[in-house]
């Protein structure tokens, strides 16, 4: 069958030819390392449990559904099927007819103007996630030895030293094709951290070396993954892929496909902090504009929830997080990607009963200290230093404003 065959297939037959057409997606329901957020055990009605043996299902895989919904994702965008897609979101803040007509434009030109294109952002999809997954960290381990710094890394090197594992990779992707994919993990660019604003200017670099062909198709690819990544919540659309994040995203891609590269970065947190009202002609504006960013902020009054919680901090803190939130990593110092801190605010804020103002505080000041900690033993140099804080996200979820109280007395003396 044909690439192009499978996506007439209804969706839950589409799947399964998936799976079977990519056997490596099969580590997907083992052990992984998830995400912290939403819920940590598949739902029983969840597209994993149909597509493979449900006895062999992992109750904790939800890597592999969020793959499974972007795949579907995926195809409800290549035929045209915006109620599918959007019909999990809530009415204001749903992704317009305009902006998907937008979307499914930009992927069939870029993903679907062949037979070969269309199989390479079908794989790269459908194993996206493999890196987290128990199976490849081990083997990862046997193999290399040395830890990787993340998992699109950890999958790269071991492409490239155990191939055999990946079965599908070598079967269905084209000689050129394969290198694309391998250049596209090794460029080593989690689109959705520089969307969030997680990341630096650096971590664009290897990304925009690439040629433009090979950049498109794999931002392509990272853009499904974030459709998806909302998939273990609800599995029956994209609930992530939201207007407000679909101009995030796109704005993102446009920036890392315009000249000067050099200056990609500064223009994305530039728009992003007009969204919201912040005005970036300062060091503490440009951070607050990322702190938006970090808190997926799009509106004006939230940007002014950010600005009342930056003037409580203590002149140290907020000189901590400009510092901090300014550094590009291509200046002789290395910055200080905080992975999973938008889970860091986003929990507090559930933690504290949806109370934006009072989770993003608490949130600033667990974050600080990381900041204060991390660059107490950093070396000098170009570069990103990756801490990953996903256990304080998971513990932001369950604190208590009384909890929080005690923790902004401590940063403060």
């Amino acid at each position: 069958m044909r690439a192009s065959e499978l996506l007439r297939l209804d969706d839950l037959e589409f799947l399964r030819a998936v799976a079977q057409r990519y056997p490596e997606m099969y580590h997907l329901i083992g052990k992984a390392e998830a995400t912290p957020e939403g819920n940590p055990i598949l739902k029983e009605s969840a597209w994993t449990y149909q597509v493979f043996p449900h006895t062999d299902v992992e109750p904790t895989a939800i890597e592999a559904e969020r793959t499974l919904v972007s795949l579907l994702c995926f195809k409800w965008v290549l035929t045209n099927q915006y109620e599918k897609f959007t019909g999990v979101q809530e009415a204001k803040v749903r992704l317009t007819r305009a902006s998907f007509a937008a979307l499914h434009g930009y992927t069939e030109r870029v993903a679907a103007r062949t037979e070969e294109t269309l199989e390479f952002c079908l794989y790269s999809i459908a194993c996206n996630d493999l890196g987290k997954t128990q199976f490849c960290i081990t083997e990862h381990g046997k193999r290399i030895k040395l830890s990787a710094a993340d998992h699109d890394l950890l999958l790269f090197e071991l492409l490239q030293q155990a191939p055999d594992l990946f079965p599908a990779f070598r079967k269905r992707l084209t000689p050129a094709l394969q290198e694309i994919y391998i250049k596209g993990l090794g460029a080593n660019l989690n689109l959705g951290q520089m969307v969030q604003g997680e990341n630096f200017a650096c971590n664009l670099l290897a990304m925009q070396a690439l040629d433009p062909n090979s950049r498109e198709l794999r931002l392509v690819c990272e853009l499904f993954d974030f459709a998806g990544i909302l998939g273990h919540v609800n599995a029956s659309g994209s609930l992530i892929m939201t207007e407000e994040n679909y101009v995030a995203y796109s704005k993102a891609i446009v920036e890392l496909m315009t000249e000067p590269k050099e200056y990609a970065y500064q223009r994305y947190i530039i728009q992003r902090g007009a969204l919201v009202g912040i005005d970036v002609t300062t060091p503490q504006g440009f951070a607050k504009a990322r702190l938006a960013t970090l808190a997926r902020a799009f509106t004006p009054d939230i940007g002014a929830m950010i600005q009342v919680v930056w003037d409580t901090l203590s002149l140290d803190t907020q000189t901590l997080l400009t510092r901090e939130l300014n550094i590009t990593g291509c200046d002789g110092e290395r910055g200080i990607l905080l992975y999973y801190a938008p889970a860091v605010i986003a929990n507090a804020t559930k933690g504290h009963g949806g109370d934006f103002t009072a989770g993003l505080s608490y949130a600033l000041h667990v974050l600080a200290d990381v900041y204060r900690a991390t660059r107490a033993t950093a070396c000098p140099g170009d570069g990103v230093i990756t801490v990953n804080v996903s256990a304080l996200a998971k513990e932001a979820l369950q604190v208590s404003e009384e909890v929080s109280k005690c923790r902004m007395t401590a940063a403060c003396h």
